[in-house]
Parts: structure tokens; sequence; C-alpha cells
């Protein structure tokens, strides 16, 4: 893609997948305990890669965040992730970015991404804050099934999705 291509942060914990320590129904073993994908993921990768660069990232560190995406397969559909910081993230003038999260703007958390990516604000377009619920293993969740049209419409004003 190029640098005019926007960019989807989307958070892995309790927003593409959920961690639990115990095995249950559908869920992947990893060296840490179990992931569970949540419904949609996959499709709602693929749809948002034909029109953005996909990003991830997760408070976990590297091995864990490597380990859960390589389980999972979702590494296959992401153009890159970040665990701790998006430090190294240096997105172009003007391009244009939204931050998918399961956390709601005013938690402290959010506001220390948020604050994170705002420090690119003079190479960025306009940061935009995309708010879905918790994921927590329920496999009639489906909460991804229209995420990238939401994106799309809701916050870069135009369909710019394709059927895959």
């Amino acid at each position: 893609m190029t640098d005019s291509t926007p960019a989807i942060f989307l958070d892995m914990d309790e927003t593409l997948l959920h961690y639990t320590p115990r095995w249950k129904v559908g869920a992947i073993e990893v060296p840490f305990g179990y992931i569970v994908v949540r419904p949609h993921a996959v499709s709602c990768l693929q749809k948002l890669a034909t029109w953005a660069d996909v990003y991830v990232f997760s408070a976990g560190g590297p091995q864990y965040v490597r380990a859960a995406l390589q389980a999972s397969r979702l590494h296959y559909l992401i153009d890159g992730f970040y665990s701790s910081h998006l430090d190294n993230f240096l997105p172009s003038k003007g391009r244009e970015w939204v931050l998918v999260d399961n956390l709601p703007a005013e938690h402290e958390n959010t506001q220390e991404k948020l604050r994170q990516l705002s420090r690119f604000d003079s190479r960025v377009g306009p940061m935009r804050l995309h708010v879905v619920s918790d994921f927590r293993g329920d496999m009639r969740d489906d909460e991804l099934r229209h995420l990238p049209e939401h994106l799309a419409v809701e916050h870069f004003g135009h369909e710019k999705t394709r059927r895959v």
C-alpha cells in the first residue's frame, strides 16, 4: 500500500482474541495458556487489508504477541505488530488512521495510547478512535462482522470496502 493508504491499529487482547489460562471450547493452546480468536476476526482482517494497512498492538511483550498471532494464524493478515508501545511507528504526513480498541476513550490505557500516537500528529491526519465491546471468549460474538464497513463509512467518510 502507499503512504496515503489508511492505517488501522487493532488492539489484540479482548478485541481480536481472548487469553485464558484454562482450556475452553474453541481455545488454541499457546506456550503461556490458551487463546480464543474472536468470531469474524479473519474475515474482518481480510476485508480491511483490501483498503488499509492493518497493524495489531498489545500491552504484552513481543514474545506473547508473536506466539498469539502465529497460533491464531492472524499474523498472515496484518502488516505489522507493536507490543507495549507504538513508539516505532512513524506514519507519513497526512496519513489517515483509526485506533480500534475495547476500552472507551476515557479509560487511562486508551488515553495513554492516544498520547503516544498524538506525538506524531504533525505527520498524520486526524486521530480517530473506534470502540468495540470486550471479547471474553463468547463464540456467538458478532462485533467484527461489519467492522470494515463501519470503519470505512464512519471514520473515512466513504465506502472503501470490496468483497473478498
